[in-house]
């Protein structure tokens, strides 16, 4: 006898672990820059270099790059101007594990959670920022399915089939993607002398699994302001959308695939560039995306649950193993606004632009259904008529709440990945100053239920028969509700078809899988 064997391959998580770093340091103001005035806007990404593993230990370094936007006035100069100042924080975390994750396959997902600039004076700052590392390690394991049986002459060994429904991490992979687009200044826009500012974001982002990889399309959302060329020098701004698509090679991946797909920026440059009549009106934006793609493929396989013979003893090990089924994959949206009073509103001329960042605080299950719950972090850039300040902007904090409903799964079994996502965004302010923004929030939800399969490991039948001599050749039976016609036929040392041959009346009824009705006569003639 040999047991024909597939093993699935699959990655299953190990540990997951949160830290959180402080990153505190002062920066000079370069001697080319002006003196800073008031800090207007500030803007940060953090993104890791590399992750070592040393049995449970994790080595993540990387960097923090930041940017402000200050008010400055030149020592030779009355005249007030925004200026662009950049910086870079590098650091090196030792981060502690939950186990050995020596060989396994270890990522990690940086974000910051609160990032702080001031002016110490006018020629210093101070730049403060905590910064979440969340490190996930997956291990991947070889899952061994026992799909038939090879039988060896007389045997007469008896199989029970099942059909298993399942999901397989099938792929499971990181790349980057670049996003070129250029746009042109519209009639009317001076040409660019200087940009001071730039803002871009990527919304709507969509993703399909093809044959020959992934394919993506969104939307660049663009932001710049910019000094205007000319003798006046005035600051100018231009923000548009720009449409975008491209595809991954992914090996591996088939069109029926599930896919479910990370991103983050992880660089970005704007630059001007001369247009055909050699003037600075076109802006050239390249952004790269961090993507971290994995693709399920639903699967049925029938493999042998248990076996035995009638004749031969055999002996059985059983392995449990952790298999899972998708419950959910779907994207859910809220809509949220908040307000908040401008001060000294009187001198606000026009909102030139709205950024918005979503973190999502905590998941819980509630009757049939995950509630994940976050806040959208905000930031209205705005221009006034004040000599001394022309530029400001706001900071506002917006809660929100989504509902998934995942009916008849137990919260103990759930597996899932909530990715959230701001996809739409505007900011308005009415005569008495206050600023309403509204957002949209797209959560990205794939659930999973996990079970046990206990399987078949290994079987080993005896060389010689069973002695069944002492047992009856007829025995009658009344099923006392326990036990399947596959148990019975089984204890009995005879096969589920000699069974119903010798019921007819009740044959119908009966199935190796099915619990037998309590009460039920059966007549069991030994094999």
């Amino acid at each position: 006898m040999r047991l024909r064997t597939e093993n699935i391959h699959e990655y299953r998580l190990k540990c997951n672990t949160v830290a959180q770093i402080t990153l505190d340091d002062d920066f000079n103001v370069p001697d080319t820059k002006d003196d800073i005035e008031l800090i207007v806007k500030e803007w940060g990404n953090v993104q890791t270099d590399s992750v070592k593993v040393n049995k449970d230990k994790a080595a993540v370094d990387g960097d923090l790059k930041f940017s402000l936007l200050y008010i400055g006035a030149s020592s030779d100069s009355e005249r007030m101007q925004p200026v662009k100042m950049t910086g870079k924080m590098s650091f090196s975390e030792n981060v502690n594990l939950s186990g050995d994750c020596t060989g396994d396959y270890v990522t990690c997902q940086a974000s910051i959670e609160d990032l702080s600039i001031k002016a110490i004076n006018s020629r210093k700052i101070s730049v403060k920022a905590i910064v979440t590392l969340k490190l996930i390690c997956e291990s991947l394991q070889d899952i061994q399915m026992i799909t038939g049986v090879d039988e060896t002459e007389n045997t007469d060994i008896q199989q029970l089939k099942e059909e298993l429904e399942f999901v397989q991490l099938a792929v499971n992979q990181r790349d980057n993607f670049r996003i070129r687009e250029n746009v042109s200044l519209p009639a009317g826009k001076p040409e660019i002398q200087e940009i001071i500012w730039d803002d871009v974001d990527v919304r709507n982002l969509n993703t399909r699994l093809a044959d020959d990889g992934l394919k993506l399309a969104g939307d660049l959302d663009i932001f710049v302001m910019y000094i205007g060329n000319g003798e006046t020098g005035n600051v100018q701004w231009y923000e548009t959308t720009a449409s975008f698509e491209g595809s991954l090679d992914i090996s591996g991946c088939n069109a029926d695939m599930i896919p479910y797909v990370n991103f983050q920026i992880i660089g970005k440059t704007v630059e001007e560039r001369p247009d055909l009549d050699g003037e600075n009106r076109d802006i050239a934006v390249e952004v790269v995306l961090d993507m971290d793609v994995k693709a399920y493929e639903e699967r049925k396989k029938d493999v042998i649950a248990d076996i035995y013979s009638p004749s031969y003893d055999m002996e059985i090990e059983n392995a449990d193993t952790q298999l899972r089924c998708l419950v959910v994959r779907n994207n859910v949206s809220s809509r949220v606004s908040g307000n908040l009073q401008l001060e000294n509103y009187a001198d606000l001329m026009q909102i030139c632009n709205c950024t918005a960042t979503v973190q999502l605080d905590d998941v819980t299950y509630k009757e049939g259904e995950l509630v994940a719950e976050g806040v959208v972090s905000a930031n209205v850039f705005y221009i006034t008529s004040s000599d001394s300040q022309p530029l400001g902007s706001v900071h506002t904090i917006i809660p929100f709440a989504g509902t998934v409903k995942i009916d008849g799964v137990s919260p103990d079994s759930l597996e899932y990945n909530i990715k959230p996502s701001v996809q739409q965004l505007s900011a308005t302010i009415n005569s008495a100053g206050v600023i309403e923004v509204k957002s949209s929030v797209s959560l990205d939800v794939i659930v999973f239920r996990n079970f046990e399969y206990s399987g078949i490991k290994s079987a080993y039948m005896s060389e010689e028969k069973c002695d069944l001599s002492k047992m009856p050749s007829m025995t009658g039976y009344i099923a006392d509700g326990t036990k399947t016609l596959w148990d019975v036929s089984k204890m009995y040392h005879t096969t589920a078809d000699s069974i119903k041959a010798s019921n007819p009346k009740c044959a119908d009824g009966l199935s190796e899988s099915v619990i037998i009705p309590r009460g039920t006569k059966l007549l069991l003639v030994k094999a």
